[in-house]
């Protein structure tokens, strides 16, 4: 009988085509005369009822065997139903499977999305939990904390500059309406209104000096300080002592200039202007009959020059601050006190905290210590010019 998984048949015939044997063999397929250059080959029959092969082996017997194609028309209707259902019962499932395991693997990720979106929002103060997200994410996680914790810094300096910026502007503004209200109200006659014009003239200078000190402060960070050229100081310094030669004689102040030829990389307006500030601040705070020297020592790791003072030096509670914006202090690092006359230059905060930042757009630093005996001493130092530039100058000074 036929097998319930497979039917077939069979026959065998000698060499002179007597049928040697018959299994289930169809009464249509008994002649084998039309067989003889069959051997070794497949094919269907003429009315495409059965699919044959044969064979035939050394002895001349000739074997052939076959099977209904309504059967294999029906085993191939079955298994393409069989895959059919298999697909439909398992792709389903594992799309279900796969959508849940890869949602599950991109959660922490969305989480620092959402996080971003409160951040934009104006939750500036959000961070990503480090319980919520896996270890393979953990360093990205702390790197973009990071990048928020450098942005919130940046945005509470802008915030306390504006806030400062407005505080120094609105001061000379509600003198000079101050000064124009009183005169207009008062009686006086011309020497009157002589007064309020050279008052109002003193205050226009104080705001003049805030925005150009404002318009030097923009232009201290370099956008390539790798590009910075090889220059010697020595000039840059000259130059710097003879533009605040007039300054120190009209405070009495002797300047002593004992700076050698030394090689740095920069650009040269920029670094005279750190001198010519660091000078300026030095001869503001120093005695009338004092002196201000300024001076440079070369070693492997670079150039100091060093601007010395012997004034009220800075206090100790004021050293974190003198290099911050607008920070006006009562010693050496802040506003000097008027001089007779009222044509002391009015302070503004803001000399340190362009030193610092053009320092550090050279690779350099600035830092205070006290002077021996008493005043301050404010060094920039730069970098072998030898030497890869790097942003942030590292500094070693003492109160910083």
């Amino acid at each position: 009988p036929d097998s319930p998984d497979f039917a077939w048949f069979a026959g065998g015939w000698d060499a002179g085509g007597r049928l040697l044997f018959s299994r289930q063999l169809p009464p249509s397929l008994a002649n084998r005369a039309a067989w003889e250059d069959r051997a070794n080959r497949l094919w269907t029959s003429r009315d495409g009822r059965y699919r044959l092969a044969a064979t035939r082996d050394q002895e001349g017997t000739l074997l052939v065997v076959g099977t209904p194609t309504a059967w294999l028309a029906e085993a191939d209707r079955e298994a393409a139903f069989f895959h059919a259902w298999t697909l439909a019962v398992a792709i389903p499932p594992g799309v279900v499977a796969g959508w849940l395991l890869l949602a599950w693997l991109l959660r922490p990720l969305d989480r620092i999305s959402r996080t971003a979106q409160r951040i934009e929002a104006g939750h500036f103060g959000e961070r990503i939990d480090f319980a919520d997200v896996d270890v393979e994410i953990a360093g990205l996680a702390g790197a973009i904390n990071l990048m928020l914790d450098r942005l919130g810094e940046v945005r509470d300096k802008l915030a306390r500059f504006d806030a400062n910026l407005a505080h120094e502007l609105l001061g000379p503004v509600h003198g000079i309406l101050l000064q124009v209200e009183v005169t207009l109200e008062g009686n006086g006659g011309p020497e009157e209104l002589r007064r309020c014009l050279l008052s109002i003239r003193g205050l226009g200078r104080r705001l003049e000096t805030i925005c150009e000190a404002l318009l030097a402060y923009s232009r201290t960070v370099l956008p390539d300080p790798a590009a910075l050229s090889r220059l010697d100081l020595e000039p840059i310094v000259d130059a710097a002592v003879g533009q605040v030669a007039g300054l120190a004689e009209a405070e009495r102040v002797a300047l002593v200039n004992r700076v050698g030829s030394a090689v740095v990389r920069g650009e040269a307006d920029l670094l005279q202007q750190v001198f010519a500030n660091l000078l300026t601040n030095a001869i503001l705070h120093s005695p009338a009959g004092g002196g201000v020297a300024i001076e440079n020592e070369t070693t492997p790791e670079g150039v100091a020059v060093s601007v010395i003072d012997h004034g009220a030096g800075v206090a100790p509670e004021d050293e974190p601050r003198i290099f911050e914006q607008f920070f006006s202090g009562g010693s050496s690092a802040g506003d000097a006190a008027p001089r007779p006359g009222g044509d002391r230059p009015a302070g503004h905060g803001l000399g340190l905290a362009i030193c610092r930042s053009i320092m550090q757009s050279h690779g350099g630093e600035v830092g205070y210590r006290a002077t021996p005996g008493g005043g301050a001493t404010f060094v920039a130092r730069f970098p072998a010019a030898d030497r890869d530039l790097q942003q942030n100058g590292a500094s070693d000074f003492a109160g910083e």
